[in-house]
């Protein structure tokens, strides 16, 4: 699958979020897998986007690893943050190289 090096990074072939590489305003078209779809909000580079659809209690993956799971329904090229997905990193990240949690 490939994505506008200017718009998305896949990270790993089973995520099922993009990584943003530019800012996207609300209601902006995006090719996602050959399928045309509107960006539901104004969503900063950096950000995630779901790469398919994604149901409520679905985990979360990005770079090959579980870091949510989904509290919502959540519409391909849609932005997935802390108002649709709860976070499941361990207290023990670390976090300017001390123990963090």
């Amino acid at each position: 699958m490939k994505y506008k090096a200017r718009d998305f990074l896949l990270l790993k072939d089973v995520d099922n979020v993009l990584v943003t590489c530019r800012n996207f305003l609300a209601g902006e078209y995006v090719d996602i897998d050959g399928e045309s779809v509107s960006v539901d909000q104004d969503t900063p580079a950096g950000y995630k986007i779901a790469r398919f659809e994604i149901e409520n209690g679905e985990l979360i993956v990005k770079c090959g690893m579980t870091i949510g799971e989904c509290t919502k329904k959540t519409a391909k090229g849609s932005q997935l943050h802390i108002h649709n997905m709860d976070s499941l990193y361990i207290a023990s990240h670390l976090k300017g190289g001390a123990r963090y949690g």
